[in-house]
């Protein structure tokens, strides 16, 4: 219900039809119909909700910030095809101490096995939330809090549920679950 609830605002604030290529430097409110390619080094301020109905790709070192004004709110960044983050990529809330930014991807890993979001070699701050996807988190990175229908860790990967983190998508923290799949471990 909140998906939908946030796909309504993003479309009450406009449409734009065709991709996003380049280093903007504001990105939303609104429904984005096509792709959103962000280049190398860009810090971007992000006034949510944004729904873009194709990929969102993220080059190296580039930063989605949530516009500062907001104080301590929190938002998010609805992505109906795939993510994909590079090197040092970041998400990050206003600031404000209990601001967050959420990227939900939408895509249906499920069906295909084809990974929603690819952190690469990234470690987010922000939250990542896949309901019917595959996240999968880089090597030797820390990430604050992702949610998904299958989660692949790759090596030393440190994934950090904070006490007390209260967003849209858990009431209280730290909680989840997951289970060690058969023959993806190794034992010492």
């Amino acid at each position: 219900a909140n998906i939908a609830q946030w796909q309504q605002d993003a479309r009450d604030q406009g449409v734009s039809s065709g991709s996003i290529n380049g280093c903007p430097s504001t990105l939303g409110p609104g429904k984005i119909e096509g792709n959103v390619t962000i280049g190398n080094n860009c810090t971007v301020t992000v006034t949510t909700p944004v729904w873009i109905t194709q990929d969102l790709f993220l080059g190296n070192s580039s930063i989605l910030r949530m516009d500062p004004s907001l104080g301590a709110a929190s938002g998010a960044i609805i992505v109906d095809g795939l993510t994909t983050f590079s090197n040092g990529d970041d998400l990050l809330g206003t600031g404000t101490q209990g601001s967050y930014l959420t990227l939900l991807s939408t895509y249906k890993s499920q069906t295909n096995g084809i990974v929603a979001i690819n952190t690469n070699n990234s470690s987010i701050t922000g939250i990542l939330y896949a309901p019917f996807g595959i996240i999968s988190l880089a090597n030797n990175a820390t990430f604050k809090e992702a949610v998904a229908w299958q989660i692949n860790m790759g090596t030393g990967t440190v994934l950090t549920y904070d006490t007390g983190l209260i967003s849209t998508f858990f009431s209280s923290g730290p909680t989840g679950a997951f289970n060690v799949i058969k023959g993806t471990y190794q034992l010492e």
